[in-house]
């Protein structure tokens, strides 16, 4: 009977000690829309601080092929913000032979300034005969003042060696 007893008194006790607490920890409407405002405020900051440059209708910001028009390059993003400069790299290869992104010829500028690529970037290795490589490039971050980034690169035959493009791309932010 005194188990009984016990078990009724903790339940009684309890149960209004959980009401209190579900009720102290669940959110007001009031603290629905300060979340939204914060948050709003927070996408402003990021806006304002980034730079995405726009694609055409193909995806694409600039393209640039070998004379033989075999081996094309294409950038097919671009993001620069106060942490990094993010470049997508597509590496398409219609020759007989694999070709190689170089990763020594590989430089970014903005704002006359040079971006230092980082050690981790995804420069587009070996892209075997007849596919498609895709890779990013990861940099520092561009001037605020920055109105386009400036990427050379050099692509190359992986057997002889021989350069086949060596592209200097203008891309324009915002």
């Amino acid at each position: 009977m005194k188990r009984w007893l016990v078990v009724v008194l903790i339940v009684a006790l309890a149960i209004p000690g959980l009401a209190y607490a579900a009720d102290a920890a669940a959110p007001t409407i009031a603290d629905v829309y300060q979340l939204l405002v914060e948050m709003k405020a927070d996408l402003a900051t990021i806006k304002d601080n980034t730079s995405f440059a726009k694609a055409n209708q193909a995806g694409t910001l600039a393209t640039a092929a070998s004379n033989d028009n075999k081996v094309t390059i294409t950038i097919t993003s671009l993001m620069s913000g106060p942490d990094a400069t993010v470049i997508g790299v597509s590496v398409t290869n219609k020759s007989s032979s694999p070709v190689r992104m170089s990763s020594i010829d590989t430089t970014l500028a903005a704002g006359g300034t040079k971006l230092q690529l980082s050690p981790m970037t995804g420069i587009v290795d070996e892209v075997l005969p007849g596919t498609t490589a895709k890779g990013v490039l990861l940099a520092g971050p561009a001037p605020a003042s920055a109105t386009d980034v400036t990427l050379r690169t050099g692509i190359y035959d992986s057997k002889t060696l021989d350069d086949l493009i060596e592209p200097t791309i203008v891309l324009k932010l915002k």
